[in-house]
């Protein structure tokens, strides 16, 4: 086992919108409820065509997760995108799993494939029902942003507690609180890839990041927009560049 006290958990949409807010403040133009329709290159420059305009920046960085391949054509065969399954367990108040007496873990409970899951302590997510938040990650279906199934059945809930939860967290009851989906997007060895496009130096792609991105996402920003201004890949990025993280060849 291995425990690091200096963990802890992040509410992305708070960091999300610190982050929006601090952009603001340093002068960026943020465009909100603009759909991303297209990215077509012209002499090796790009175009991005919403639903409201068409821009053509000087450098354009594609951070768009799940919808990178069908935006960036070239990187279809490369990327999966796979749909994740997140559930909420009711606690029935015999063990505190309270902040400072549980922790974040992730448990290999097992030698078999998938015989594995991670959680979280009860943080007070969802109102006045005590819950902690169990997953998986799931590498069985392929999906897309437009065909994922959104909704959890009954069945994936029973079989998660099952598997999973029963027999191995006292005081974690069968009661679903909730379940939701989300996507990874994931790359050759569940690496991250950050590079310029081989075929237009001035798109930059931040992805994917595999399913384990957001945690660093301050840090590659600082180092994208680096990579960015200065024309120059930070070599804090090296390491994930198309060849180091897809096998292609730039």
């Amino acid at each position: 086992a291995y425990f690091e006290p200096g963990a802890g958990v992040l509410y992305p949409e708070a960091c999300v919108q610190a982050q929006l807010m601090l952009a603001a403040r340093h002068g960026a133009t943020l465009n909100f409820g603009e759909m991303v329709q297209r990215i077509s290159l012209d002499g090796g420059r790009a175009l991005v065509d919403t639903n409201h305009a068409r821009y053509a920046p000087g450098t354009t960085i594609v951070a768009a997760g799940a919808w990178t391949p069908q935006l960036l054509p070239s990187l279809a065969a490369t990327l999966v995108v796979r749909r994740q399954v997140m559930h909420w367990f009711a606690l029935d108040d015999t063990i505190v799993y309270a902040p400072g007496k549980f922790p974040v873990f992730i448990w290999l409970w097992g030698s078999d494939d998938g015989a594995s899951f991670y959680g979280f302590p009860d943080i007070g997510a969802d109102g006045a029902v005590r819950a902690i938040k169990v997953a998986t990650e799931q590498t069985e279906h392929a999906t897309t942003p437009e065909a994922i199934n959104r909704s959890v059945s009954a069945a994936e809930t029973e079989a998660m507690f099952q598997r999973h939860v029963l027999g191995k967290l006292r005081g974690v009851t069968a009661q679903s609180v909730r379940a939701a989906t989300c996507m990874y997007t994931v790359a050759p060895a569940a690496n991250f890839i950050i590079d310029r496009l081989p075929e237009a130096n001035d798109v930059i792609v931040v992805s994917a990041c595999s399913g384990h991105g957001f945690k660093h996402s301050a840090g590659i920003g600082e180092a994208v927009a680096q990579m960015a201004m200065e024309k120059l890949t930070p070599a804090v990025l090296e390491p994930f560049g198309y060849a180091a993280s897809s096998g292609m060849t730039a």
